[in-house]
């Protein structure tokens, strides 16, 4: 417990120093007005990209996904600033989509909504570039049509 109070001091006095060096360079705003004019002008498909090239997951599914964002996501989202999805926005985009490929949907809409949920998640500063993600409607689940063959077990009189 001292330590997690010790780590939270020197975080406060950190913080406490960056304000002090804005306010000698007469660059000092109130926090909450701060927001850095870059992450405003962020457009979705440059965030997209960049978080996309960081995820550690499989080549295969990196390849499935990689394709997903160019055929179906990146020519819906290619002018929108990731501050100007609304959920709204999403469902347009995801009533788009190709209705008799439930997988792509679904896949895709995996790949958008985990794509929001980190442009949504705060920094160190405590800033995030939207306040919510808006892919938080609910789509039908996808099952495959696979065929099953199911055995059932004789009983024996």
């Amino acid at each position: 417990m001292a330590y997690l109070l010790s780590q939270k001091k020197i975080t406060a006095q950190v913080w406490l120093e960056k304000e002090r060096l804005l306010l000698e360079s007469g660059n000092w705003k109130a926090p909450e007005t701060r927001k850095d004019k870059k992450q405003k002008n962020i457009y979705f498909v440059d965030f997209a990209k960049e978080f996309l090239d960081n995820l550690e997951i499989r080549q295969n599914t990196r390849y499935r996904n990689e394709k997903n964002f160019e055929k179906h996501i990146f020519p819906f989202f290619k002018n929108y600033k990731i501050s100007d999805i609304s959920t709204s926005v999403v469902r347009k985009w995801y009533d788009g989509l190709p209705k008799d490929k439930p997988s792509v949907r679904n896949n895709s809409f995996s790949i958008v909504k985990r794509i929001m949920a980190s442009a949504s998640e705060p920094d160190d500063n405590g800033n995030s570039l939207i306040e919510k993600n808006p892919c938080l409607f609910k789509i039908k689940p996808y099952h495959s049509k696979k065929n099953l063959t199911v055995f059932f077990k004789r009983t024996i009189r």
